[in-house]
């Protein structure tokens, strides 16, 4: 479609029109559209700015991952003789919080789970069916794929910021009961 689209434009660039563009023009004419242009900049600047938040909120999953690694591997290589104990309540808190690591490091593989985002349309589809349209009709379905690309991505991002909320309190309840844990065995060794 491509190749036959250039030969056309070789002989007579007037004689291809698009009839979703001459639709789009049909319905655009009412229109003083003077701000598309901030508006697609604009667009394009939150849309981008999505996808910094992604990258930060999967920094911030890998780190409370490996927190959690980490603290598995704190808790069972130091506190192996601290299972071996007698008492039944150093044990289950033992238990209990690694328990809790392991919850913690799955939200966090969750979140950090790769996803697939909206983004702009696909080069190819830019090519085949946009190439010949007039710039201020490709800009203006270009915003408007902008916008429901936000709101599909916005979806996809608060999951992930709810994964990362639960881990982050699943961690912090997994030190909270490793902290009490290790306050009552030694209360108990001292008596």
């Amino acid at each position: 479609m491509i190749a036959c689209i250039v030969n056309d434009l070789s002989q007579d660039h007037t004689k291809y029109k698009d009839p979703d563009e001459v639709e789009q023009e049909r319905a655009l004419t009412n229109y003083d559209l003077t701000s598309l242009d901030l508006a697609y900049d604009e667009a394009k600047r939150i849309l981008d700015m999505q996808f910094e938040q992604v990258e930060s909120l999967d920094i911030k999953a890998s780190i409370l991952v490996g927190l959690c690694g980490v603290a598995l591997a704190a808790l069972f290589g130091s506190a192996g003789s601290m299972f071996a104990s007698t008492d039944l309540s150093v044990r289950a808190g033992l238990i209990a919080a690694a328990l809790a690591f392991v919850v913690s490091g799955v939200l966090g593989v969750l979140a950090y789970w790769p996803q697939t985002y909206e983004t702009s349309p696909s080069i190819k589809r830019f090519a085949e069916k946009y190439l010949l349209w007039q710039p201020r009709n490709v800009k203006y379905v270009i915003l408007h794929m902008f916008i429901r690309n936000y709101t599909r991505n916005s979806a996809l991002i608060e999951g992930k910021v709810r994964r990362l909320k639960c881990s982050f309190f699943t961690l912090l309840l997994a030190i909270l009961l490793l902290a009490v844990t290790l306050g009552y065995n030694v209360m108990m060794e001292v008596r």
